[in-house]
């Protein structure tokens, strides 16, 4: 029997001793986020950690300083370490594709990343227009802006988890065990893992702070 686990964790230097002893039992460990051309040079030591993260744009500094260190010891300890974050990977390649002078009508409307542009953009959009409204004091419009805000970033996460869900089971290989780092936001990754799976293969959601918390 071949087993997947995700490990759900908030992005905090404390979680990462919890993860750490979940991560050591398996063979692979799926990160989540997407590919960076360095990722392997980083394991093996053969460039800094400080030089590999500023070449990104890094939401959680001092977590994701040590979970480079922590991947260094997974990595010569023999573990295998892959980056799948495909929403996030669709979204860069669209911000060069605009950065290099194109538009949003210059994208195929049949592709993957049109629809990433477009969750992206409801996302934003409501965002936007709920910090706009909350500045007046029409308390339904207000409720209304959060209720808009809600229904496009559920879309745009639901997008964000199918195109991983799909992205790991592209990805099942001879390994007998592999932990999927997931924040707590992903549950529905669960959902859809379960799914699409094949036979053979075990799924089992661990939740990381309740750990701490025994």
């Amino acid at each position: 029997m071949t087993h997947l686990t995700i490990a759900y964790a908030n992005h905090r230097p404390e979680t990462l001793p919890l993860s750490q002893s979940i991560m050591e039992e398996h063979e692979l460990i799926i990160l989540e986020e997407p590919p960076h051309q360095s990722f392997y040079e980083m394991l093996r030591g053969t460039i800094e950690t400080e030089d590999y993260l500023l070449d990104q744009d890094i939401e959680y500094p001092a977590f994701s300083r040590q979970q480079c260190l922590l991947m260094q010891r997974l990595f010569r300890d023999g573990r295998k370490l892959l980056q799948v974050e495909p929403f996030i990977e669709r979204l860069l390649e669209v911000q060069n594709f605009f950065a290099d002078g194109n538009g949003p009508g210059d994208l195929d409307q049949s592709t993957v990343n049109y629809q990433v542009y477009l969750r992206e953009k409801e996302a934003t959009q409501t965002l936007i227009n709920y910090y706009q409204t909350v500045r007046g004091n029409n308390f339904a419009d207000i409720i209304e802006s959060v209720d808009d805000f809600a229904r496009a970033d559920a879309k745009r996460f639901e997008l964000r988890d199918r195109l991983r869900a799909e992205a790991i089971v592209n990805r099942l290989n001879d390994s007998k065990s592999i932990c999927i780092e997931a924040g707590p936001i992903h549950l529905l990754l669960c959902h859809l893992l379960l799914k699409r799976i094949p036979s053979g293969w075990t799924l089992k959601p661990i939740f990381v702070e309740l750990l701490g918390l025994r």
